[in-house]
């Protein structure tokens, strides 16, 4: 019972965290322009935004 326990909640950590990242990333391409650099920016904002 308790590695199911363990398991469920470290599946809703990782979906929680994932959802932050998604979100966060088109925040902050928003009135910039769509670059390959700019891109890079984005995925690692949403990267840093999520494990803050």
């Amino acid at each position: 019972m308790v590695n199911t326990s363990r398991q469920v909640s470290g599946s809703i950590g990782t979906a929680l965290l994932d959802t932050l990242a998604t979100s966060a990333a088109p925040s902050h391409l928003v009135a910039r322009h769509p670059r390959p650099r700019t891109q890079a920016q984005a995925a690692m904002e949403s990267c840093s935004t999520a494990y803050r």
